[in-house]
């Protein structure tokens, strides 16, 4: 399953979402992984893990142009939306509802994502060897980040 058919199906599954936060690492280091997090009053508990990959596995293409197959796990929760954003997390959309927070949409999160993944800063496209440094020595990134610019 692609990762745009997954975003497609929760869209579709949640009459009302205020977030979806994937996790991730870059994928230079060794571990190959996402978790993606909706946030809906509409889940049934604080995790309840959603069994709608059936391979387990997502397809992503990186802002490369890459494709990669990452096992990803899959959460609804009814705890508040505001994930850490960084350098191993992307908000792939935020409801305009979202009190204190800049809305996001789908395909500028994905966007933002795909070149997080490759080490690229989704700000201002620089491509430091580190992303957590890049961000610490450039403020305007940092709070773009953040959803504060």
């Amino acid at each position: 399953m692609k990762l745009e058919s997954l975003i497609e199906q929760l869209m579709n599954k949640y009459e009302h979402i205020a977030e979806i936060h994937i996790a991730h690492p870059d994928l230079s280091g060794s571990e190959t992984y996402i978790h993606v997090k909706v946030h809906t009053g509409e889940a049934e508990s604080i995790e309840e893990y959603l069994d709608i990959v059936p391979s387990g596995n997502i397809k992503v293409k990186t802002a490369d142009e890459r494709s990669w197959t990452l096992p990803v796990t899959v959460m609804a929760t009814y705890d508040g939306p505001g994930n850490i954003q960084r350098t191993s997390g992307t908000t792939i959309y935020k409801s305009d509802d979202v009190i204190g927070a800049e809305p996001r949409d789908v395909e500028t999160g994905i966007t933002m994502f795909r070149k997080k993944l490759v080490g690229m800063c989704p700000h201002c496209g620089a491509e430091p060897e580190s992303l957590i440094d890049h961000y610490r020595d450039n403020m305007d990134c940092a709070a773009a980040e953040e959803g504060r610019a």
